[in-house]
């Protein structure tokens, strides 16, 4: 199974709110702030994120050599919930002609972190051809922006920005150095500060934590 994204996430934090929760970005410009939130979230959305889970509200679609069920009752898992509804279920049968099973044929399992769909009673999931895209099953995932689940989330992405910012400098841990006589530095983020940033947003991200 590959997963692709149909949909870019929304962002679930706007430079606004990201200006209450790191202090010091009062001169950052709206729109800079708004490309590190892009990034920083990025890291924890599919279909590469370590977290397994969906965060911003996205359109993703499951792609499939056929109808890989998991148990008698055809049940074929769904990954990164939360997932709000089925999109449409697409598939080449075996004389390769692109169909799209009607909504009355299936039905869908989306409460709780285990999601997925199967045939609706008395029938079953219909045959395909042999091609590696054979079956394309698009959904809705993600968080609503007002969920209270996604505070650490949006705490662990405001963490992000901040490292973001902090590499982002010339000399990243230097803030200020001086020679006249007697060598002094300033540093404003220093190593051991950097590496509790970094246990912080994993600590905040881990009860998300999905194993596909």
């Amino acid at each position: 199974m590959s997963v692709i994204v149909v949909v870019p996430p929304e962002a679930i934090l706007d430079a606004a709110t990201l200006r209450g929760l790191v202090p010091g970005l009062d001169g950052v410009d709206a729109g800079h702030l708004d490309l590190l939130i892009r990034t920083a979230q990025q890291m924890i959305e599919p279909p590469d994120s370590w977290v397994g889970r969906a965060f911003g509200r996205q359109t993703l679609e499951s792609v499939t050599d056929g109808f890989c069920v998991i148990d008698e009752r055809g049940v074929i898992p769904l990954p990164y919930p939360p997932i709000t509804s089925i999109v449409s279920i697409t598939y080449e049968d075996r004389a390769g002609v692109v169909q799209t099973l009607p909504p009355e044929n299936y039905r869908a399992s989306l409460v709780g972190i285990y999601c997925g769909v199967r045939p609706a009673a008395g029938l079953s999931w219909p045959a395909t051809s042999c091609a590696p895209d054979a079956v394309k099953i698009r959904f809705i995932a993600g968080y609503a922006d007002d969920s209270p689940e996604l505070l650490p989330a949006k705490h662990a992405v405001a963490l992000s920005v901040q490292s973001l910012r902090s590499l982002a400098r010339e000399d990243i841990f230097l803030k200020r150095e001086s020679a006249e006589g007697i060598a002094e530095k300033e540093w404003a983020v220093s190593m051991q500060a950097e590496k509790l940033m970094q246990d912080t947003i994993e600590r905040l991200l881990r009860p998300y934590r999905i194993y596909l």
